[in-house]
C-alpha cells in the first residue's frame, strides 16, 4: 500500500474542504459587507 500517496491524497482532501470553507466564509463577508454598505448609504443621504 503507497502510504505517501494516499497521505498526499488525504492532505490534498483536507485542504479542498479548508479552501472550500474560506470561500464560503469570504462570500458570506462579502454579502453581509455588500448589504451593511447599501443600508449606511440609504441611511445618510
Amino acid at each position: 500500500m503507497p502510504s505517501g500517496l494516499t497521505l498526499s491524497l488525504i492532505q490534498a482532501q483536507n485542504f479542498g474542504s479548508i479552501y472550500v470553507l474560506k470561500k464560503r466564509f469570504l462570500s458570506r463577508f462579502a454579502c453581509r459587507l455588500a448589504v451593511f454598505y447599501v443600508v449606511i448609504k440609504v441611511r445618510f443621504k
